[in-house]
């Protein structure tokens, strides 16, 4: 195979391609324009019917024309044979049988029509059928069809919408985990600074109970006014004593 035919196969292949793929893209509008095209021939057929129908009419009404004739002509030859004119009879006869002749001619060719009105009507009747069908599935499938470009926009828009939530979701997650370091920074700032004064010590040895804290201060606090209370009730008693003039035990011993 030269080069030469390879490009030509190559061609003959890109065009096939693409007059499928053009086709398929408008599958709809072809079977539209197919099934008008059916539609103007069923409508053909139906005159070519009508005018199958009128040539049988017309063969019937020359046969009944011929037989009206014949029957008159019979008529003739009968009177002629019977006024013994055999030459009027003679030629009486033959006019019958001329008209006999056509009488059959017509009767055939009435029978043919006939036949062939019977196959044509049954012919429009099931392809009239078939295009009602075709038409109601061409329904079917302009549904089909609006459904399916629909689903696809949906699954578009949703896939949009998905892509959208999940960066969404990343972006508020990275705000949470940059949030959440920057509390726990700040938490180990703020132990680094409490170590660096003492306060942290200070504070876990006030927990410990190892240090003097507020309650201790102000029970000690307390006990000591309590004390000092204790002893200024013991002052007053001693000096009435004195002031009676009544000699302690030890000194009236003495």
């Amino acid at each position: 195979m030269t080069t030469i035919t390879r490009l030509f196969t190559l061609f003959r292949g890109q065009v096939r391609a693409g007059s499928e793929a053009i086709l398929d893209a408008n599958g709809l509008a072809l079977l539209d324009q197919q099934l008008f095209d059916t539609e103007q021939s069923l409508i053909s057929a139906r005159r070519d019917l009508a005018a199958l129908m009128a040539e049988r009419m017309l063969q019937e009404k020359q046969l009944q024309q011929h037989q009206q004739a014949l029957g008159k002509y019979e008529h003739c030859a009968r009177e002629a044979l019977a006024m013994q004119n055999d030459v009027l009879a003679l030629e009486t006869a033959e006019r019958v049988a001329e008209l006999e002749g056509r009488s059959l001619q017509c009767r055939e060719q009435i029978a043919e029509l006939i036949q062939r009105e019977q196959e044509f009507r049954q012919f429009i009747r099931e392809a009239g059928d078939t295009l009602v069908e075709l038409r109601q599935q061409q329904a079917v499938t302009r549904v089909a069809d609006r459904l399916h470009r629909s689903s696809r926009r949906l699954s578009g828009a949703s896939s949009g919408l998905a892509e959208r939530l999940d960066a969404s979701r990343a972006t508020l997650d990275r705000i949470q985990s940059r949030q959440q370091r920057a509390r726990l920074e700040w938490q180990a700032s703020r132990e680094l600074q409490q170590e660096a004064s003492g306060k942290g010590l200070d504070e876990r040895l006030q927990e410990a109970g190892l240090l003097d804290g507020k309650k201790r201060r102000a029970e000690a606090v307390l006990a000591r006014l309590r004390a000092e209370a204790g002893q200024a009730g013991d002052a007053p008693s001693m000096m009435s004593a004195s002031e009676n003039g009544n000699p302690e035990p030890g000194y009236g011993a003495a």
